[in-house]
């Protein structure tokens, strides 16, 4: 049987085209895959924004003072039983998983008897408020008609959160809770007590 030579190699002229016309290939792909991933992208509902508000611990001062008093020595974080403030990035403590670690407002506020450096002081407005709970109710299961008042049932203040009637013209007749700003205490308990798929409730800072 005759053995059948080997290939020859291209010259340089064939190799050059060969290698051109990969290249030119692979260019137009990439550009069209780009174009569609781009095309999906768009089509796409943009993202939720993630809510990360600074919640300050109990006591704090205005904000700009407190990033001037407070030297990030972490006395308030160690005092606090719940595990509720932690460092940020930047050192400074907040309020930083309402979800699973929100302030119980704690008698005798330990966090502030344990602050030396006047980041947080005992007065009367600050130990009342911390920050204010918003209902999403694009999210919330008493709005989209279910009956749920595990909001309300988890507050410690029975009139901070309280139940209003639906419009009598809505098709949904579930009791909608509704927020009091000038009760809430910005505290985070209701959070981790919200039972929709995605969390209806956030802080944010007060007014």
């Amino acid at each position: 049987m005759p053995m059948v030579p080997p290939p020859e190699p291209p010259g340089p002229a064939r190799r050059d085209l060969i290698v051109g016309g990969f290249k030119a290939f692979t260019e137009l792909a990439m550009r069209t895959a780009g174009a569609y991933l781009a095309g999906y992208e768009e089509a796409l509902p943009p993202p939720r924004p993630a809510v990360r508000t600074r919640i300050r611990p109990p006591g704090a001062v205005a904000e700009p003072a407190f990033r001037a008093a407070c030297t990030s020595c972490g006395d308030c974080t160690a005092a606090c039983p719940y595990d509720a403030i932690k460092p940020a990035e930047d050192g400074l403590p907040w309020l930083w998983d309402p979800a699973a670690h929100p302030c119980y407002m704690c008698d005798g506020f330990p966090c502030i008897g344990a602050c030396a450096t006047g980041a947080l002081i005992y007065t009367d407005r600050r130990l009342r408020t911390i920050g204010v709970a918003d209902i999403a109710a694009d999210r919330c299961l008493a709005y989209q008609g279910e009956a749920c008042t595990a909001c309300k049932d988890a507050c410690r203040d029975a009139r901070a959160i309280r139940l209003e009637l639906p419009p009598p013209d809505a098709v949904n007749r579930a009791d909608l809770p509704v927020v009091d700003p000038k009760r809430c205490t910005g505290c985070g308990i209701c959070v981790g007590r919200c039972p929709a798929p995605e969390p209806a409730i956030v802080l944010r800072l007060g007014e």
